[in-house]
């Protein structure tokens, strides 16, 4: 049985800030019972608490349009004062989505990449950055 049984059923309509369950236990650790969007914002906003200057909402948008979900995890970041950073991936499974989202990542400083990949899995043919190859980035330091 949970404390807001018609909150959220089409899990669009609730933004995490005014989700009854955020409000009423805002000091809790969010159960199963809340719905995503005020557990992922009570999530948000134990990041932003922490260190306000270094909280982020990373995304990545595949095709060209962000998910509904995506657009209310948005919202949720803009009412914090989270900056938001949005990586682009062309196609869901391509060869050079780990360098796309590699040089990406670097351009907003979240990674410091020297452009270099590993080698490609067997069988895959995807190659991706290496762990040699990658650092924390300044905006993170």
């Amino acid at each position: 049985k949970t404390r807001h049984p018609k909150h959220n059923l089409d899990y669009k309509s609730c933004c995490g800030f005014d989700c009854p369950f955020y409000l009423d236990g805002k000091d809790e650790v969010p159960t199963q019972e809340w719905c995503w969007a005020g557990s992922f914002y009570w999530h948000e906003e134990k990041c932003y608490r922490h260190n306000p200057q270094k909280a982020i909402l990373l995304q990545i948008r595949v095709g060209s349009d962000l998910g509904v979900g995506q657009k209310i995890e948005q919202r949720m970041a803009e009412h914090l004062g989270l900056k938001v950073i949005k990586i682009h991936c062309p196609e869901k499974f391509d060869p050079d989505n780990g360098r796309i989202i590699a040089r990406q990542l670097h351009e907003a400083r979240i990674i410091a990449w020297d452009g270099k990949m590993s080698r490609r899995t067997a069988n895959r043919g995807y190659s991706y950055p290496g762990f040699d190859n990658l650092k924390r980035g300044p905006a993170l330091l």
